[in-house]
């Protein structure tokens, strides 16, 4: 379990033509976009990756990544999930759970 990754958003559209790509964020916390990430596309190894800005805009961040330097290297990303080891995350609160926690859970209705 400690080299498990979180799933803590999806890699959206381009913003701009420099590079930057909107990210559909999963977390309640942007703070998390300070821990070290990866990116995988579909099934596919995850690839680490590094941050060179990340900004707010219309309630979403904007992400922009080493290597990605134009609207159609970020549009290449469109669809890959964004990726947060576990070790690097804080400790859910008493009334909180990460998402994968709860998969294969059984679900009861009233």
């Amino acid at each position: 379990m400690a080299d498990m990754m979180i799933h803590m958003g999806t890699l959206a559209r381009p913003h701009g033509i420099k590079g930057e790509i909107c990210i559909n964020w999963h977390a309640d916390s942007p703070l998390l976009l300070d821990a070290p990430f990866w990116v995988q596309a579909g099934s596919g190894a995850p690839r680490r990756v590094r941050a060179l800005a990340c900004r707010w805009h219309k309630g979403r961040p904007l992400l922009l990544l080493e290597g990605v330097a134009d609207r159609t290297a970020a549009e290449a990303l469109r669809g890959c999930k964004l990726l947060v080891p576990r070790a690097s995350l804080p400790a859910p609160e008493e009334d909180e759970a990460y998402v994968e926690d709860l998969l294969g859970c059984d679900v009861l209705l009233p």
